[in-house]
């Protein structure tokens, strides 16, 4: 297990190593070279291994577009915000990358399916069109198909640049390589009328596919057909671009304008880099202007035109963009009512000025057109629900009743509703016309509707009773409709009934007409006039065209005008009449329109308080200025009528509930109580909750005297029918605790009612109880009365004073007629005073008295008004304060104590609790509190009462005696004193109060006593302590003083030696450790830093470190401390521990390495060979970073020996032929050099005693060299020398020359590993254990046997045994156990025991060895021509070097077998067409040579869909085989040199096809009846053809 990671040199600027997973991650910061890093794991056990790894950082590029980009390939799109791409969208991209056409091998894009399967849609995985879509678009593809020679597979296999990330375009990608193209053809898009795959799926069976003649993109690619052309594109990111592509989008794609009307035009808006300048093709039309800056088109076109598609292309240093926008210019065409509109229907309005319209209301419109009644397929409109939906309403975005304001409103309707069937969907689902924008009329629009009907019945109104809806919402359950009979409008059409008609209309702009529909409204649409009065009248304002003249039907009644030039109406009516409605029409030459008004002229009635009203009920309240009324407030009224209580049905007043709701508010507009307002609360209580038998409901269903004005009265109004009951109880209230609704609303759960038998409002009516009566009242104006009913209000409603106090009373304003006087009853109390001219009530009551009630009324000749108030006058109650609230005083000493003041009713007595302490007095008449305490008391609070016939007051006064608090002084503030000495230490001298005890803090050293009585210290201290402060306190019940006292008793410093300054230990040895020997003060305690290492101990107290090490340590300088109170001394010891490690011939060595060489007794090694090692270690085979050994020359200077070159032979004698060799021959990258600069650094130590074998360890290496692993088998260098010009080496194959040690030329290259020699720890030699590579083998005879190698697990192996020997033609290594040879004699399974042997014991393991008889060519043996193949043919073609084959050349092939003759199903050759297109395949299908042919297929099959002969070959599956092919023409002219050994080959006569093409009409043909002549043949005619193999 691994414990850990290093890294060398350290990770670069900007990357992370990760010392626990052994990563490298992170954003290089910096450019570097190629640098090799060493990654070091250390096991557990200590035992390390290296890996390397090289990492260049470069300077990223960045790329503009048509440059050629990092893959090979055109870069056609720059972003210089980046993307989302990748195969999850996840990564960012800057840059759009196209392939070569030539990607594929050919010379263009070739044409291929875009997916096989043609029945399931892949979805959304593969529907993106987004920039950067395309890969994950082409993923998805694959993973639906995966088949080979798709669009999206043949695009994913492409690897230019050595990038696997190439990818299928997306549809936006692949239009921005169309516009890079436009302006650069050397992207080599094919010419002519071509379409190109995009990775965009349309549905099951269709692929989007772009035209790039014309940039046109069609969902018609059929996915299986082979039409469309495939171009790879890849995704990448990079140094932001300074400029991104220009991109853009324009804020329309096309118009159609009206001549000499200004038109729309487009603007544009930026979406990718700067773009420097725009250009339009063709030119902008005549009267149009193109901004070259902004790329706007703007203007009005003086000439009409048929569309024209206009290309505008936006340009920046990238490249350019293009989009198109089409412009049509057509005549002016306006409408008139009555006219058949652009989409079939009617025109029913016409407006010159033009109204917002559409669906944002961001348009202008100038007609309404309506439906045929034939519209949904019927012969009239169909009735059907407005809505399903009855709980919530739509709200605002609904309720819009203006001209043009349906389409908006419908929108709405179906957001919220968009069931099929209903009014509104099913308006917008009509496309009359070709157009999608009818909607359902609002309000205002379908009254048009109905005004132009009333002119035209060809409209196909229905007839009758019937109503239509509108759009404009009315409610959660409702919608207005309109009654086309009498053009009335209703707001009880439930969305869901299906009882109102449905008629969708449009609105639509065009030429403005040169005159408008007339259309008006009037001033008012009621009056009702006094006779020989002034009347308001009407006036009209025109909302339509120019209106010619205006008539009124009836005539004009006597006294009034009406002007047919302005349409008013005015006068001074002179006869009364009945209500008579007048039609007002407007004409012009357009058309008529009419609005209506209805007069009343009536004589002037005037009422009184109690007279019976117009409505059948009482008048309760006159008013001669009037007041705002009516549903809107906008009315005048002068009265107040109450309905009769038997307005029911019954003999008294009902009691309903207010509201079924109390989950929310009604609103402002049933929140305000004032006079006149109940009628508009009514009507918000009644929209609300429209439930039947509620207050609301039902006063408005009342209709007493033929009214339908009545209401709810308002909290003002129902205050004034409770006034006009006090004085006269035959308005028929309740008797009793009766209450009555108010129509004023308090929150959602409640509302205000009225306590007729009080005249007191509440606002704890809940709504939904039936516990308040109802009476309806209404409001209505006429004459003016010369005098209104008295009506005032007070200042105040109540008083309550005490008796002697002056009274504030109150004072009277009057709100309603002149008061001729007033009166109060009962009269007012003694010392009180009553106007009867004013109403005032003031004075000093001088006679206690309870609440009483008095009735204040004011009278004129119209009635009286009366008010309530009520007056209690009282005995007042005392009012005290004291002059202090509180003191604390030292016992006998005189205290302030505290005086009473009285604010209030006269005291008559005082008291206090508890009893006043010993010495102070308390005075019971005057409250006072004074003396001299005499003893101590805790703080005590003290209440003081005063008391008369009215009540009490109490106030609190706290009052505390103390005793002084304590003082004292020490008779000495500090002493030094030694250990074992008398010490003087202090006594205390008491100077403030009396102290009840002292304490010491901290406790008093050992040796010395503190008295807590009397504070005194004393004693002998019999231990050493430092300047040690105490403090001395003092207590008493008042507090605490204290003082301070400095102690010490010294001792010497410590001082100490240690046994030792040093250690090297072994892991698990007892170690030496140290002692401590002390030479000073006495130590109190040891320490150690840092903590003992792992195994040893170290003792506080003695300050010895002893134990046994568990494991190694580099050297550790540990700092031990001696401690006493008076100082510290310190000593260093360094401590190291080296590992305990034994090593077995084959294990890892400490570096890395394998151990092959293990000696207990040590042999000489090092420098000087004066050092002793244990063991010899192998570098691995990576030592050098490549993976295997380096060759290098021994030496460059072979005229010379210096005598101590290098000669010594022996183990360990490597290390000083090395440092020889190197210091004769300085030349670097010689053989010892290389060896020497091998320094891996493991667990932070570098090793750097490796060196070049001597001849003796490198024989020693050979024995071993499986166990080490990694030799090339070829000659080692060792450092010994052999003279001037020669040295030692070894060869490491398995047998021969290269098997054997002599010496060499020097100047030669051979291979080096090096090794070291180190000193340690030698197990016991372990008894041998290994395994074997195999177990088994069955191979024939004369061919090469595999094997098996010695995999050594256990002690060093002296030798190996076979038993029994080796078979004939096989060999068995004695010294590394390697069985390896080409059997030469077939044999039966025979068991092989293989046994390893050394000192401490021996092992087996058996070996299974079969030899069968030679296999036939058709098993896979050695064939001959004419031999029958694996694949069922015959061979006609035999090269044992072997010849390059396969469909990419890279594969190695010894023979050519051809197919029999019936290979394609008949008894002889079949007669094919080569192919039946004339489009060449191409370069890669003109190979001639032998084991070319299956390359020519492959790219026939893949460039020409229409060959038919290498389709038919490449499907033969004789033998099993999968790779059979259209022979090349060298290998036809072989299959013809050796015809006769086919004896199947027929049409001897006639030349065979090959598929080496020439042109693109003409192939090779090989002629078996003229001597194998070579020739060519148009393709498209039917020869002889063969199937052919290589293998």
């Amino acid at each position: 297990m691994i414990k850990s990671f290093a890294i060398t040199p350290a990770a670069p600027a900007g990357m992370t190593f990760n010392t626990t997973t052994g990563s490298l991650s992170g954003t290089p910061t910096s450019v570097a070279a190629a640098t090799t890093f060493t990654i070091t794991a250390t096991g557990i056990s200590g035992v390390t291994a290296t890996k390397t790894f090289t990492f260049a950082v470069v300077n990223a590029a960045s790329y503009t577009i048509g440059t050629t980009g990092p893959s090979g390939g055109k870069i056609f799109y720059v972003s210089t915000t980046g993307f989302p791409c990748g195969p999850t969208m996840a990564d960012t991209c800057n840059y759009l990358e196209a392939a070569p056409n030539t990607w594929s091998g050919g010379t263009e894009d070739p044409k291929i399916p875009w997916s096989g399967n043609t029945t399931t849609a892949i979805g959304a995985g593969a529907q993106a069109t987004a920039i950067g879509a395309g890969y994950k678009n082409t993923l998805a593809i694959i993973a639906q198909d995966a088949t080979a020679n798709r669009a999206a597979t043949a695009a994913r296999a492409y690897n230019g640049g050595g990038n696997s990330d190439w990818y299928l375009g997306s549809y936006d990608e692949m239009n921005l390589l169309y516009l890079a193209y436009t302006t650069d053809p050397t992207y080599g898009i094919k010419p002519g009328v071509e379409t190109y795959w995009t990775s965009t799926e349309y549905d099951a069976r269709y692929a989007w596919d772009l035209l790039f003649t014309l940039g046109r993109f069609g969902n018609g690619g059929l996915k299986a057909n082979a039409g469309s052309s495939v171009r790879p594109i890849r995704a990448f990111g990079g140094v932001t671009p300074a400029l991104a592509s220009p991109l853009f989008t324009l804020s329309a794609s096309s118009e159609t304008a009206t001549v000499k009307a200004a038109a729309k035009g487009f603007t544009v808006t930026s979406t990718g880099g700067a773009i420097a300048s725009f250009a339009i093709s063709p030119a902008a039309p005549a009267g149009m202007t193109f901004n070259t800056t902004t790329g706007a088109l703007s203007g009005t076109p003086t000439a009409t035109a048929a569309a024209t598609t206009f290309t505008v292309t936006g340009k920046n240093a990238t490249g350019t963009y293009s989009k198109t926008f089409t412009l049509t210019v057509v005549a002016q065409v306006p409408y008139s009512i009555g006219a058949t509109g652009p989409s079939g229907g009617k025109i029913f309005y016409v407006s010159t000025t033009g109204f917002p319209c559409g669906p944002t209301m961001a348009d202008t419109c100038n007609y309404l057109e309506a439906a045929p009644n034939t519209w949904s397929g019927g012969t009239e409109d169909p009735k059907i629900p407005w809505s399903g939906n009855t709980t919530t309403a739509i709200g605002a975005g609904a309720q819009a009743t203006g001209i043009g304001t349906g389409y908006k409103n419908t929108l709405a309707i179906v957001a919220q509703d968009a069931t099929a069937n209903r009014a509104a969907t099913a308006a917008r689902a009509y496309n009359g016309g070709g157009n999608s924008d009818w909607y359902l009329g609002s309000y205002d629009e379908m009254n048009l509707l109905y005004l132009a009907y009333v002119k035209d019945s060809t409209l196909g109104i229905k007839p009758g009773v019937e109503t239509y809806w509108t759009s404009t919402e009315y409610d959660a359950r409702y919608a207005w409709d309109l009654l086309f009979t009498l053009g009335r409008f209703g707001n009880g059409g439930l969305k869901a009934n299906a009882g109102s008609s449905v008629r969708p209309i449009r609105a639509f702009g065009g030429p403005t007409p040169a005159l408008a529909t007339p259309l008006f409204t009037l001033s008012k649409t009621s009056e009702t006039a006094t006779v020989n009065t002034a009347a308001t009248g009407f006036t009209v304002t025109s909302t339509g065209g120019a209106i010619a003249s205006f008539a009124i039907s009836p005539a004009a009644p006597a006294g009034m005008t009406f002007n047919t030039t302005t349409g008013a109406f005015s006068g001074t009516p002179t006869a009364t009449s009945a209500a008579t409605t007048f039609t007002i029409t407007g004409s012009n030459a357009t058309g008529t329109y009419s609005q209506t008004f209805a007069l009343t002229v009536i004589v002037a009635p005037t009422y009184t308080v109690g007279a019976t009203g117009p409505g059948g009920g009482k008048i309760f309240y006159v008013s001669t200025t009037g007041f705002g009324c009516g549903p809107t407030t906008a009315d005048i009224c002068n009265y107040l009528e109450a309905a009769p209580n038997t307005w029911s049905g019954g003999t008294e007043d009902p009691k309903l509930p207010w509201s079924t709701i109390t989950t929310s508010t009604v609103g402002p507009n049933a929140q305000n109580p004032g006079l006149g307002l109940g009628y508009q609360s009514t009507l918000a209580m009644v929209a609300k909750d429209p439930t039947p038998n509620m207050a609301g409901t039902a006063v408005r269903a009342y209709n007493g005297g033929g009214k339908s004005d009545w209401f709810l009265g308002s909290y003002d109004e129902m205050n004034l029918l409770y006034l006009a009951n006090l004085a006269d109880p035959t308005y028929g209230i309740k008797p009793g605790v009766e209450t009555y609704w108010t129509s004023t609303e308090y929150d959602m759960r409640y509302s205000w009612d009225l306590l007729f038998t009080l005249g007191r409002f509440g606002n704890g009516g809940v709504k939904t109880n039936a516990g308040s009566s109802v009476r309806p009242i209404r409001a209505f104006g006429g004459a003016t009365p010369t005098l209104a009913t008295p009506n005032f209000t007070l200042s105040a409603n109540s008083e309550s004073v005490g008796a002697g106090a002056a009274a504030t009373g109150f004072t009277v304003n009057s709100t309603g007629g002149t008061i001729a006087s007033f009166s109060i009853s009962p009269a007012a109390p003694a010392g009180m005073t009553f106007s009867t001219t004013t109403g005032a009530f003031s004075g000093t009551p001088t006679t206690v008295a309870a609440a009483t009630v008095y009735y204040i009324t004011g009278s004129n000749a119209t009635g009286s008004f009366t008010r309530k108030f009520t007056l209690t006058v009282t005995l007042g109650t005392p009012v005290i304060a004291l002059s202090a609230a509180s003191e604390t005083r030292t016992v006998n000493t005189a205290a302030t104590g505290f005086t009473v003041t009285s604010t209030g009713g006269t005291v008559t007595s005082y008291s206090i609790s508890p009893a006043a302490p010993a010495g102070m007095t308390f005075n019971t008449t005057t409250g006072a509190f004074s003396g001299t305490p005499t003893s101590i008391a805790a703080a005590t609070v003290y209440t003081v009462t005063a008391t008369n016939a009215s009540g009490t007051a109490t106030k609190t006064f706290t009052f505390a005696v103390v005793v002084a608090a304590p003082a004292f002084t020490l008779s000495s503030t500090s002493e030094t004193r030694m250990v074992n000495t008398l010490a003087t230490g202090f006594t205390v001298n008491s100077t403030g109060g009396a102290i009840t005890s002292f304490s010491i803090s901290p406790a008093a050293p050992a040796g010395m006593t503190f008295n807590t009585t009397t504070g005194a210290f004393s004693g002998t201290p019999t231990t050493a302590q430092l300047d040690t402060v105490y403090t001395i306190t003092g207590t008493n019940a008042s507090g605490s003083s204290s003082k301070t006292f400095t102690f010490t008793v010294p001792v010497a410093l410590p001082a100490f030696t240690l046994s030792s300054s040093s250690e090297t230990a072994t892991a698990t040895i007892a170690a030496t450790g140290f002692t401590v020997n002390s030479t000073g003060g006495q130590i109190a305690s040891f320490s150690i830093s840092p903590a003992a290492p792992a195994g040893m101990t170290f003792n506080t107290t003695t300050g010895a470190l002893s134990g046994t090490p568990t494991s190694a340590a580099a050297a550790t300088t540990y700092t031990i401390t001696g401690t006493n109170i008076s100082g510290t001394a310190s000593k260093t010891f360094v401590f190291t521990v080296k590992a305990y490690v034994a090593y077995n011939v084959g294990s890892t060595g400490p570096t890395g390495g394998i151990i092959f060489y293990a000696s207990a007794t040590g042999f000489p090694c090092g420098p000087t060979l004066s050092d002793t090692c244990n063991y010899l270690e192998a570098a691995p085979s990576n030592w050098f970073g490549a993976g295997a050994d380096t060759k290098r020359v021994w030496s460059s200077i072979t005229t010379a020996s210096s005598g101590a070159f290098g000669p010594a032979k022996t183990l360990g004698s490597g290390y000083k032929n090395s440092l020889a060799i190197i210091a004769f021959d300085s030349t670097v990258g010689i053989a010892a050099q290389a060896a020497r600069a091998y320094a891996p650094t493991v667990g932070g130590i570098t090793y750097n005693d490796w060196y070049l074998p001597a001849i003796d360890e490198l024989n020693l290496m050979y024995t071993k060299r499986y166990l080490i692993g990694g030799f090339i088998p070829d000659r080692y260098w060792s450092s010994s020398d052999n003279g001037p010009a020669y040295a030692w080496a070894s060869g490491f194959d398995d047998a021969g020359a290269l098997s054997l040690s002599s010496t060499y030329q020097e100047k030669n290259g051979m291979y080096i590993r090096p090794i070291r020699a180190f000193a340690g720890p030698v197990a016991p030699l372990a008894a041998p254990a290994f395994t074997l590579s195999a177990t088994s083998e069955t191979v024939a005879q004369s061919v090469a046997a595999v094997g098996f190698t010695v995999i050594n697990t256990g002690g060093d192996v002296a030798s190996y045994a076979i038993s029994p020997a080796a078979p004939a033609g096989m060999t068995f290594d004695t010294t590394t156990g390697k069985f390896y040879g080409t059997p030469s004699t077939s044999a039966a399974a025979t068991t092989f025991t293989i046994t390893a042997t050394n000192t401490a014991g021996s092992a087996t393991r058996t070996f299974s060895f079969t030899v069968t008889a030679p296999p036939t060519c058709a098993q896979g043996g050695i064939c001959v021509v004419g031999d029958i193949g694996p694949g069922g043919g015959r061979v006609f073609y035999v090269n044992a070097s072997g010849f390059a084959c396969g469909t990419t050349l890279a594969a190695t092939c010894k023979y050519l077998e051809a197919a029999p003759n019936t290979w394609n199903g008949g008894t002889s050759e079949p007669l094919l067409v080569w192919s039946n297109s004339r489009t060449a395949v191409g370069s890669n299908a003109m190979g001639s040579a032998i084991g070319t042919g299956a390359k020519n297929t492959y790219w026939i099959n893949t460039n020409d869909t229409a060959n038919i002969a290498a389709k038919a070959v490449a499907a033969y599956r004789g033998g099993g085989k999968s790779d059979w092919y259209l022979p090349s023409t060298d290998e036809m002219s072989a299959l013809y040199t050796n015809r006769t050994n086919q004896n199947t080959v027929a049409n001897l006569f006639q030349p065979y096809w090959t598929s080496t093409e020439t042109t693109a009409d003409l192939v090779v043909t090989v002629d078996f009846a003229a001597s194998g002549y070579v020739g060519t043949t148009d393709k498209r005619y039917s020869m002889p053809t063969r199937a052919i193999r290589a293998f």
